[in-house]
């Protein structure tokens, strides 16, 4: 190889992360569908409904606890559609534990209300 080819593969090799790293952003996050309602709205009170929660540092993100089932909590931020499989995110402050990002399908209004 040349000192060309060379500086050239170097170049490449620094721009492998940030193409990675965009197309996980493209893929991952996704908005919400036009007209779609959310099953929760910031400030809403929210109960874990499933036998155990794991609550995640981002959307899809890493996973850093879990949260028991009746675990009660506060929505802070949401909602962020992400994932292979397409999950609805929010970002729970629990009561106790570990607060982050868990997955709509195991949590429930704990007040009862459905802004459906």
């Amino acid at each position: 190889m040349n000192s060309d080819d060379l500086k050239l593969s170097r170049r490449i090799q620094n721009l492998v992360p940030l193409v990675v790293m965009l197309t996980l952003a493209l893929l991952v996050l996704v908005p919400a569908p036009a007209g779609a309602v959310d099953k929760f709205v910031i400030g809403d009170r929210v109960q874990v409904s499933a036998a155990s929660n794991n609550v995640r540092d981002a959307p899809a993100g890493t996973l850093i606890g879990s949260q028991p089932q009746g675990a009660l909590g506060t929505v802070r931020a949401g909602p962020v559609v992400a994932g292979s499989n397409q999950i609805t995110w929010w970002k729970i402050d629990y009561d106790t534990g570990t607060d982050g990002w868990t997955g709509e399908g195991t949590l429930t209004n704990s007040l009862g209300r459905s802004h459906q």
